[in-house]
């Protein structure tokens, strides 16, 4: 089948209709109609059409089928709807059978790409995305989807000082480092004490006892340690006649003062404080092959 050439509306002379001295006549436009319409039946003719009649050995295709094209094996008439294509199969469309096929140059060009895009991602490759879809089935090649919970950290010796001092921290690539929570120890606490304090006790009591004139001694013997006598210690601050006895009335003060020593009581739960920094959850694949 020839393919017949398409006609251009103002460049072949078919838009003169208000050129008064060479207008353009009606056997002109319908020459004009005709062949954009041979033409149009042509370029339709390599396209799926619904409602149309196939005989075997046509060949069509669309756009949704990919890369793919259809040979009739069944002559018949098509349905009024596309139906779907089975890639690599048959397809059954109204009355007609279609074999449907790769193109060859597709395949073709995909062996030639495939390779170097996956060459732009060697093994060990980290790939992140909020799909959980394996770039093994869009890139090539063999990945895996690493263990939920880790961020990545750069591999290498990291310095920083703390308290004057400089630190190292060695990270290891393909190593794990880290934890979402974490109990302090004794040793990570920061260095701290807790006062137990102390309880001061003053005040003054009345002791009354009999006088011992005999031994003034026994009489200051009496108010010893936190207690202590006002005045003369060795008399009394009154003296009462009392059953033929000569008593005794002192006013003792005291002092006293208590220091508690040991621990003081457990407070606190125990618990773990959380680790983890501010984060936006991601999947991540790593290429092993």
């Amino acid at each position: 089948m020839s393919i017949e050439k398409c006609l251009r509306f103002k460049e072949d002379g078919f838009g003169n209709w208000d050129d008064s001295a060479k207008p353009t006549t009606p056997a002109q436009m319908y020459q004009y109609t005709k062949n954009q319409n041979n033409v149009l039946l042509q370029l339709a003719s390599k396209c799926w059409q619904p409602g149309t009649s196939y005989s075997i050995g046509d060949v069509v295709s669309t756009s949704s089928m990919g890369g793919y094209f259809a040979r009739c094996t069944k002559a018949g008439k098509s349905s009024d709807a596309e139906p779907t294509w089975k890639k690599d199969g048959s397809t059954t469309d109204g009355t007609v059978t279609w074999a449907v096929y790769r193109l060859v140059l597709a395949d073709m060009l995909e062996s030639l790409i495939a390779p170097i895009i996956l060459k732009r991602f060697p093994v060990g490759t980290i790939i992140e995305s909020e799909k959980n879809v394996n770039p093994g089935t869009y890139i090539g090649g063999t990945w895996e989807l690493m263990p939920a919970g880790y961020v990545t950290i750069s591999a290498g010796t990291y310095t920083e000082t703390q308290d004057g001092k400089a630190v190292a921290y060695n990270f290891e690539a393909g190593e794990t480092y880290g934890e979402a929570a974490h109990k302090l120890t004794v040793g990570e606490s920061a260095s701290h004490n807790h006062t137990r304090g102390n309880m001061e006790i003053t005040g003054m009591i009345r002791v009354y006892n009999e006088f011992n004139y005999d031994n003034n001694t026994a009489n200051t013997d009496a108010f010893k340690g936190a207690f202590y006598h006002t005045g003369n210690a060795e008399y009394p601050t009154n003296t009462n006649q009392v059953g033929g006895k000569l008593d005794g009335i002192w006013n003792v003060n005291f002092a006293a003062s208590k220091t508690w020593t040991g621990s003081t009581s457990s407070v606190g739960g125990n618990g773990y404080h959380n680790n983890l920094q501010p984060s936006r959850a991601v999947y991540r694949f790593r290429r092993i092959s």
